[in-house]
């Protein structure tokens, strides 16, 4: 079972100081956005502090299985291909941290930077512009 969302940003901030990198975590502005036909997206803003030098605010995605529908991706799978396309050169968001350990969340899920724009799968799966894409995928 998913957690609440009025317990998702605890668990989301102490996920994120877990991974290493930053001491410190405030995230705040949860909201869950339209769209996501096989999984939750939510969005929320960050606070991130190592302590030293390193503090920034960063937009993030938060996606995650859904508790109601039988899923048959993989978010690690999905995670490890969003990275290789960004190695490529492809415009997709920066995969930051994958979690597949459900008793975070109740699910797999992982966390990318939020990317303006939109997805239209027609185009991506037809158009010339998207033919690169499609074979490094």
């Amino acid at each position: 079972m998913l957690v609440p969302p009025d317990q998702m940003i605890g668990r989301i901030e102490d996920f994120i100081a877990a991974q290493g990198r930053y001491a410190v975590v405030k995230a705040q502005n949860l909201r869950r956005l339209a769209g996501g036909v096989s999984n939750e997206i939510w969005a929320f803003d960050a606070l991130l502090d190592n302590g030293e030098a390193d503090r920034v605010r960063r937009k993030l995605v938060l996606r995650l299985d859904p508790a109601s529908v039988n899923v048959f991706t993989s978010r690690r799978a999905e995670f490890f291909v969003m990275r290789a396309a960004r190695r490529e050169g492809i415009p997709v968001p920066e995969v930051l941290w994958l979690c597949e350990d459900p008793a975070v969340l109740g699910a797999s899920f992982f966390i990318i930077e939020y990317a303006e724009g939109e997805t239209i799968a027609r185009r991506l799966l037809r158009d010339e512009a998207y033919a690169h894409a499609r074979e490094v995928i």
